[in-house]
């Protein structure tokens, strides 16, 4: 399974680059507004 990098392994990086994103978005408007689910 050491073939390199795949599309899918970049996407689940990308994918979880955002959700972290959105996460920390989420903390720090939460402190303005609270929106949280």
């Amino acid at each position: 399974m050491s073939r390199g990098w795949s599309p899918l392994d970049l996407t689940g990086l990308f994918v979880q680059k955002f959700i972290s994103e959105l996460y920390w978005v989420r903390i720090t408007e939460s402190r303005e507004a609270p929106l949280l689910p």
